[in-house]
């Protein structure tokens, strides 16, 4: 396929010498054409030897420039990448993972192919090592088109990928109001809700071409060289299930029991890896979770969407956290 569209691919970066060249490297050795690619580092005010190490890629390769920053969180970095950006496309990739050679030449050809804003890859969940771990979301079988509002129905039962790294969309979609919103968690389903509204479908492709890497420590990830170890992205993903409520029950009102479904499995996972140590009266965002579960124990018992296991552990959940949580521990460490 002769592609004459120009793709822009946004890596925001904090202290990752250990891993942005290569990420940095399997974005810019792809076979969609080099010269129609745009590579954007935003550097949000590294510490480390990322500064000398994006200086040293942008000499490396063509395709490559470098924005510096003083601070900010990831949303920041991508939507001054964003603002940029040159191409007609936009794709992002984590600056601890790295993407498959082929993948941006087989999105672009699944946008053209299909005519849709939106394409996507699968993904494949790796180590630091290499090894490769379970699926977090299942690939689909083939090539296929699905509507927008189908595909939110699969974020909402935790079987999509709100992830906008394996992911090529239409520039035209992202406008200062349709934006990541900047210093919040779980920024990437928030947007997507918004953005799915904007268009009608999207073209998802089984190849496994994003690998993200589960590096310890991360916004989503438990560090284990740290006591009561809690990672932001819990919260983040509650604050996002209460955004998607919201907004499903003003549009997509179909969904409304989806909705809810997916806010109590939200705050279940929350509830499930919080430290024992936070889980006191003066952690407001905990009290609320389990405030939460107790005005809602009629949906719990009712909604046709949880699994057993997790209206069970809900059930118990919001009638003593602790305690439960505690008993849990003890029995793992007998077992």
């Amino acid at each position: 396929m002769e592609f004459t569209e120009k793709i822009s691919i946004i890596i925001p970066t904090y202290n990752m010498e250990a891993w942005l060249a290569r990420c940095v490297k399997s974005v810019c050795e792809q076979t969609y054409p080099v010269a129609l690619t745009e590579v954007i580092i935003v550097d949000n005010g590294s510490t480390d030897g990322t500064p000398a190490l994006t200086k040293k890629l942008a000499e490396q390769y063509p395709q490559l420039r470098v924005i510096r920053r003083e601070e900010g969180d990831v949303s920041a970095a991508r939507n001054a990448g964003i603002r940029a950006s040159t191409g007609k496309w936009i794709g992002f990739v984590d600056s601890d993972d790295y993407v498959s050679p082929q993948m941006y030449e087989l999105l672009a050809g699944a946008l053209l192919k299909h005519g849709t804003q939106i394409a996507q890859v699968a993904r494949r969940e790796v180590s630091p090592d290499g090894a490769v771990l379970g699926d977090m979301v299942v690939p689909p079988e083939k090539e296929c088109v699905t509507d927008t509002t189908a595909f939110l129905k699969t974020l909402l039962l935790h079987e999509g990928d709100t992830s906008f790294c394996t992911k090529l969309i239409a520039r035209d979609l992202f406008t200062e109001e349709s934006m990541f919103p900047e210093g919040v968690r779980n920024e990437d389903f928030r947007l997507m809700i918004k953005l799915l509204g904007r268009t009608d479908r999207i073209a998802m492709l089984p190849s496994r071409c994003y690998h993200v890497v589960h590096v310890s420590g991360s916004g989503s990830r438990p560090d284990p060289s740290k006591k009561d170890s809690f990672p932001p992205g819990f919260a983040g993903a509650v604050e996002g299930a209460d955004e998607a409520e919201a907004l499903v029950a003003k549009q997509y009102p179909q969904f409304t029991e989806i909705a809810r479904r997916f806010a109590l499995v939200q705050r279940l996972d929350y509830l499930l890896h919080i430290p024992l140590s936070r889980m006191t009266a003066d952690n407001r965002m905990y009290t609320e979770v389990v405030r939460y579960l107790k005005t809602h124990r009629a949906d719990i018992g009712g909604n046709a969407y949880l699994t057993e296991k997790e209206r069970k552990n809900l059930k118990i959940l919001s009638y003593a956290p602790k305690l439960s949580r505690r008993v849990h521990g003890m029995l793992m460490k007998l077992r």
